[in-house]
């Protein structure tokens, strides 16, 4: 999938884990390490790494604007 935006590389992103947020769950925090954002209009696409989310199309893509 083509992203509109694409935010790399990111040190870290924190993140909710499990869906939906209640009870044990309520809270619950994922630390997502050289990672990377990628946005399709006003969707946030599911966030990676890195190399989980882009590809050397990606890359070259940003790296030309």
């Amino acid at each position: 999938m083509k992203a509109d935006l694409l935010i790399h590389p990111a040190a870290q992103i924190l993140t909710l884990t499990g869906s939906p947020q209640r009870g044990p769950d309520l809270g619950k925090l994922e630390l997502i390490e050289y990672s990377a954002v990628a946005i399709t209009g006003e969707d946030i696409l599911p966030i990676g790494t890195r190399a989980e989310t882009t590809t050397p199309t990606t890359d070259q893509q940003n790296s030309a604007r």
